[in-house]
This record gives C-alpha cells, structure tokens and sequence, in this order.
C-alpha cells in the first residue's frame, strides 16, 4: 500500500461513523475530519479515462465516495453526436463548471476538457 492509501483505508472505515452520528459537527471531530480531508485530498481524479477537478470543498464529494452518474454519461455518449456540453453550478458560494468533450472532437479537433476548464476559470471575476 502507497502512503496515502493506509490513511485512507482508516478513514473510509471512520467516515460512515462520522456521518451517521454527524460528529463532524463537533470541534475535536470536524478539526481532525478537515485535516484529513485537507491532506488526503487530490486536486484531481481520473475518471473513466477523464480528469475531473475536485473543488477546494469537494462539493460533490467525488473524492471519498467516487459517485458520478454513470447512466447519464453513457446516455450522452451514445445518444449526442458531437458533444460538448458544458454545466455550471454554484455550490457553496464558488462557481463550478463540469465540461464533457465527445470522445470523436476529442480525437479529431484536439480538445482537452481541462485546458478549456482553465482557461473558463481564469476568465471569470
């Protein structure tokens, strides 16, 4: 097991206690949770092939439960030709932008999903 992989084995085991009893609520509890979060954290995941940016929160909490809505993306993927969607969202008072590329304009045009994500964030005020 990598380094990080030990404290994160522990923390999946801890997290359904710290949730079903919200004890993140609590200041012993919530201090070590952040801390943990904070140094455990990526600020990616590869997804399916694809790099997904994790907010500074993770709003989505991608990063402990790795939930996406995988009906969903295939749907889009079979169904829409061409594809380049791109959703924005406000979650917890920052701006967040999920961005999905076909994987033919992929090939074919040379897009990157995160180049285009970047440049979006640093052209927003």
């Amino acid at each position: 097991m990598g380094m990080k992989k030990i404290p994160m084995f522990f923390y999946k085991k801890l997290k359904p206690i710290l949730s079903r009893y919200r004890l993140v609520r609590f200041y012993p509890f919530g201090a070590i949770h952040n801390a943990i979060i904070k140094k455990l954290r990526p600020s990616f995941l590869i997804i399916e092939g694809h790099k997904i940016f994790l907010d500074p929160k993770d709003s989505l909490g991608l990063f402990i439960n790795r939930d996406y809505e995988k009906f969903e993306t295939n749907l889009l993927k079979k169904e829409v030709k061409n594809l380049f969607l791109i959703l924005g969202a406000e979650l917890n008072g920052k701006a967040n932008l999920a961005i999905m590329i076909a994987d033919n304009l992929v090939k074919e045009k040379n897009l990157d999903a995160s180049k285009k994500a970047k440049h979006a964030q640093n052209n927003t005020t």
